[in-house]
Parts: C-alpha cells; sequence; structure tokens
C-alpha cells in the first residue's frame, strides 16, 4: 500500500492490476485531517505534526500489524480494507479499479450514516458505479476490531431504474438535484437522510426495507441482497485464517502458502447455520468468556479472536495446525460440522525422455488417510500404431511413519537441513526427497523401478512398514 499526496488529496495504491493501472482509493483533502484523526481515536496518535506524516506513518502501523501487506505483495484486499475504514470514519471515497477484461469499475462510495447497535458498529452508505451495475444502498454491521463487514445487505438499483425512482421521491420531496448520476445519486440519499425519511433513528433494516417499498412503488427492477461476510483472525504472507458468514452458516478456512514451498492448501470447516446458536455456548463456555452481544456473528467471532491473542491460534502454526485446533475444539463440543483436508501433491522430480519418448515424474503423495505414498510414473507417447501407455511403480506407508521418516533423512550426512526444520514434518519429507535429487540419488535417467526402490530402502532403514506396488493403463482406438 503506497500513499500520495496532491492539491486535491490523497491516493491509496494497492496492487497493479493486468493494464498496468494501479487500484486506488481517492480522498478529498478537505477529509484528510478526519480521516487521520480516526486512525488517531482507533489505533493511539500516529508520529509526524502534518496530516501527510500522520497518514504515511498510520499506513506503515497498519501494516505492521498485518492488516495491509507491504507494497511489493500487491493485495487487492488492501484498497477494500482502507475503503471499510473511510466507510467507518464516514468519508466519501472513491475505489478505482481495471477489470480483467479493462472495463472500469470506478465505484464512489458516500457514507449516509454510522452509528452502534448492539455493540457492533452499523455503518450505511451509498455506492455508485457509474459504468457498472449502477446504484447500491449498503447496510452493514462490523465487529469493532475488524477491517471486514460482519454482516452486509446490498439493494442494487440500475443507473436507468434509480432515474425513475429519484423522479417520483424528487416529486414529493423538492427541485430535482444534478443529471450527473453520481452527484444525483449522492443528493438523493443524503436528502433522504436530512428529511428524516432514512436514518439512525430507525432499526437496522427498517431504511432498506423503505427502499425496496418505494422500488415497488415506482415500479423498477430492483435486486435485495444479502452479502456473505468476512472476518479475518489471521493474515500473514504465509498463512491466513477466516470466518465467513452467510445465508448457510459459518464457513472456517485456513489458507497455508509457503513462500518457495511446494503448494498452497486450503482447509475448511462449515458449520450449519442452525448450529451456530451451540458453537457460540460452547466457545464462550470452553474459554471461560461471556460476550454480551445478542447477534451470533459477533459472538463468534469474538471468541475466535480472543482464541487467537491467547495464542491457540498462531500465524507461525505449521499446515492444517489451526484447522486441527478448530476441528478438534469443534469436535470437543458436539457442534455438528462438515471438514475438509486436502491431500497433498508435490512433483519432485520432472524429465522428458526421447527414447522411448516418455514423461518420467517422481511425486509424493500425503494424507491424513491417505497416508504417504512416493511413485515413480512414465507416461509414454502416442506414436505411429502405438496409442501410448501410463505405468506408475509406487511404494506406500501410514501417515504416522512422517516422524520416524524425517529423523531418518535428517541423520543422513550430505542432506541440507530444511528451511524451518520441525515446523511442518509434510514439508520436511519433501524437502528431503528434493535433497536426493540435488545429490544425485534420484535422477531423470534411472531404470524402471530404480528410483522407487531406492527411496523403498530409505523407507526400511527409518524402520517403518512399507508396501509396494505398481499400476498401468493402455490407450485404446
Amino acid at each position: 500500500m503506497l500513499a500520495q499526496f496532491t492539491a486535491d488529496g490523497a491516493v491509496f495504491s494497492g496492487r497493479i492490476e493486468f493494464h498496468g493501472r494501479p487500484e486506488t482509493v481517492r480522498v478529498a483533502r478537505d477529509d484528510l485531517r478526519r480521516l487521520a484523526g480516526y486512525f488517531d481515536e482507533r489505533y493511539g496518535p500516529a508520529a509526524g505534526t502534518t496530516v501527510e506524516e500522520r497518514l504515511t506513518a498510520v499506513i506503515a502501523n497498519l501494516i505492521g500489524r498485518g492488516e495491509l501487506r507491504e507494497p511489493a505483495a500487491a493485495y487487492w484486499e488492501n484498497t477494500e480494507r482502507l475503503a471499510t475504514h473511510c466507510r467507518r470514519a464516514g468519508i466519501r471515497h472513491v475505489l478505482t479499479r481495471i477489470g480483467n477484461k479493462g472495463q472500469d469499475l470506478t465505484r464512489t462510495y458516500v457514507p449516509l450514516w454510522t452509528a452502534t447497535h448492539q455493540g457492533e458498529e452499523w455503518l450505511v452508505s451509498v455506492r455508485v458505479s457509474p459504468t457498472g451495475r449502477g446504484v447500491h444502498f449498503v447496510e452493514g454491521l462490523a465487529c469493532p476490531g475488524s477491517p471486514h463487514l460482519l454482516r452486509a445487505h446490498d439493494v442494487t438499483v440500475g443507473l436507468p431504474a434509480f432515474a425513475v425512482l429519484a423522479d417520483m421521491i424528487e416529486s414529493r420531496t423538492g427541485p430535482r438535484p444534478p443529471d450527473d448520476p453520481c452527484r444525483r445519486a449522492e443528493a438523493f440519499f443524503t436528502g433522504l437522510v436530512a428529511a428524516g425519511e432514512i436514518g439512525p433513528g430507525l432499526a437496522p433494516g427498517e431504511a432498506r426495507d423503505r427502499i425496496v417499498a418505494w422500488c415497488a412503488e415506482a415500479g423498477v427492477p430492483h435486486r435485495s441482497t444479502p452479502r456473505k461476510a468476512r472476518h479475518d483472525l489471521l493474515n500473514s504472507d504465509r498463512l491466513s485464517l477466516t470466518l465467513s458468514f452467510g445465508a448457510t452458516g459459518l464457513h472456517i478456512s485456513e489458507h497455508y502458502r509457503p513462500s518457495g514451498g511446494w503448494g498452497s492448501t486450503f482447509s475448511t470447516v462449515d458449520i450449519a447455520l442452525a448450529d451456530l446458536p451451540a458453537l457460540a455456548e460452547h466457545l464462550e463456555q470452553h474459554l471461560g468468556t461471556v460476550i454480551t452481544r445478542e447477534l451470533l456473528e459477533p459472538r463468534i467471532a469474538g471468541s475466535f479472536a480472543t482464541m487467537v491473542s491467547r495464542g491457540l491460534l498462531k500465524p507461525d502454526m505449521p499446515r492444517f495446525g489451526n484447522w486441527g485446533a478448530i476441528t478438534g475444539l469443534v469436535i470437543g463440543g458436539g457442534v455438528p460440522s462438515r471438514r475438509y483436508r486436502p491431500l497433498r501433491q508435490a512433483e519432485i522430480l520432472h524429465a522428458r525422455r526421447t527414447a522411448p519418448g516418455c514423461d518420467y515424474t517422481l511425486n509424493i503423495e500425503i494424507g491424513p488417510t491417505q497416508g504417504i505414498r512416493f511413485f515413480e510414473n512414465h507416461e509414454y507417447y502416442a506414436r505411429g500404431d502405438d496409442d501410448g501407455a501410463e505405468w506408475s511403480y509406487s511404494v506406500t506407508t501410514e501417515h504416522s511413519a512422517l516422524p520416524d521418516l524425517v529423523g531418518h533423512f535428517t541423520s543422513l550426512a550430505g542432506l541440507r537441513p530444511p528451511p524451518a526444520p520441525g515446523l511442518d514434518l509434510e514439508d520436511d519429507l519433501v524437502h528431503y526427497l528434493r535433497e536426493l535429487v540435488r545429490t544425485g540419488e534420484l535422477t531423470g535417467d534411472l531404470d524402471i523401478e530404480v528410483a522407487r526402490d531406492r527411496v523403498a530402502a530409505h523407507f526400511a532403514a527409518a524402520g517403518v512398514a512399507a508396501r509396494r506396488d505398481r499400476s498401468h493403463w493402455y490407450n485404446m482406438r
């Protein structure tokens, strides 16, 4: 995230899009001091004397907290999170984004009001997309410590339909505002708030219902849509842990992405809407906390935030570590859930042999129920009357053998240790198998079954029971 200051205000830049234009959040000069004051109140006074220095310090602070990423990381979440802060501060801003096909997805956000409801931040704004889907009235509730809305609901009206709606309402309330669709939408909704037609005096959802009723009265097409809302528990370059609340329940996702590793994985826990009360009660009993909020989402999010603050969920956990802690807690509380942990796959070596014409690969698969399977694969190309074939030679052992295997390879001279020994034993095993490639024990020109047998010998030396197998198939015309 980068900040540039001009005479007109500030431009906060996120990632560089495919079309070479950065994703930005623009804030007017007159609103910068109020934005800096909002951050001072939320996180404490920032270093610096000028508003530019204070906001630059704020960006550095948010990066340090893990809420924003370094500029080189170029994640789109940066602009979305900063835009959420602007909405919380009640500040008009413009978010510019270029789509994958070059379409202009610029959106103007005009906060209408902010208030507190049952301990949560109640944020109401209008979003105008002049080249997109039109005018959006957005109501959302946010947990005070989260950069995301916990719950949100949009009412969307296309620009032509909005003009019909505005004509009907403005015929009752006063003169017609400017013709520019963005400015007209801003004036229309701020005028409704000033007139008391909508505003913080209503309960959450009542303003939305009034707008839906007006759309029906005007006979204009519209869409009223609840949005799935996210709450980030952990967010680092290596791992993220996210809660997503939706109409069907709670989705918990751990995304593990090792730098220089062998691929990222998603592991998930899903809990149905009907089971969320039991989850909220079990979490509070387990943690010994009482969260005085009536809504389920803030109670659950608050309990998970407590687990993070106590170190029960951590960004330096091994792969599936946080997922395992959560599934153990859910199962222990008798809360029904659907859990998924993927089979991990890695390629150790790939060579293309010109004679007899085949792809030769060495691979490993690791899973809690599938075990540890190393296999040597020969895929022969179709040539002439030969339609091709694939042969595979494998050695398999139980997943519980992982510590013994890693311990065996650790004791061997000439193999370099993994970058973080012991942090993730599955990563360590993959590392050591690739070390066998580096040292020349596994190469791309070995005869059939030799690589498999060499790895099987290591399994035997580690004292683990393993079985060898083979499989094949032929292409048939």
